[in-house]
């Protein structure tokens, strides 16, 4: 046990946890507590974080009709950054895992992708590459009428609507702080759309 002296004086913690052993009293067991969320508990998540499509299930539509719903929504979102997301783990002949953004700007399509660990699931490839095309906003575009974020993965979005997520909380907290710095700037969507519908930008 370290010996204190008077020119070190014991954190505070330590000084209480002594003085509790000394009078008699029980310490309780130290648990983990868990993140604060970095948004404010009144934040309607639902209005940044947005999993509905307009079509009720997209599986049973056929693509031209999907492909026609999410054009409607593009006029929904004029004028704003259009970033398309994906994550994808690949079983055989070896596991791996990547992520991809799409950036539309006038020339075309700016993308960039990263090659993950072999251990990360289709989750958390999702999570990073919505985490990615945040960065890239917060460091390439800094003004302009707002931003959406286009993912496939409901999942995600459903994630991070909910105030209090059980898991990948560093990741979902890390795209959340982002959120919260860049909302200072313009509005910003993380918009769900389905998979697999030929939609330019989502087939990365």
């Amino acid at each position: 046990q370290r010996k204190w002296t008077t020119y070190f004086i014991p954190p505070l913690i330590i000084r209480c946890c002594n003085l509790l052993t000394k009078i008699g009293i029980p310490r309780k067991q130290i648990v983990n507590v868990p993140l604060i969320h970095p948004l404010p508990m009144w934040t309607d998540l639902t209005d940044i974080f947005i999993s509905d499509f307009s079509i009720p299930n997209p599986k049973l539509s056929s693509c031209k009709q999907v492909q026609a719903a999410f054009k409607h929504l593009q006029h929904k979102y004029k004028n704003f950054t259009e970033i398309f997301t994906d994550g994808s783990v690949v079983i055989e002949p070896e596991r791996s895992a990547a992520a991809a953004i799409a950036v539309c700007t006038d020339a075309g399509f700016d993308t960039r992708n990263w090659k993950l660990g072999c251990e990360c699931s289709i989750f958390t490839a999702e999570l990073f590459a919505i985490w990615q095309a945040l960065l890239y906003v917060t460091k390439y575009i800094h003004s302009g009428i707002g931003i959406v974020v286009y993912t496939d993965s409901l999942s995600s979005v459903m994630a991070l609507q909910n105030h209090k997520p059980s898991a990948n909380l560093s990741l979902l907290f890390s795209i959340l702080d982002l959120i919260k710095d860049l909302l200072t700037r313009f509005p910003v969507k993380i918009q769900y759309i389905p998979a697999h519908q030929n939609i330019d930008g989502n087939e990365l």
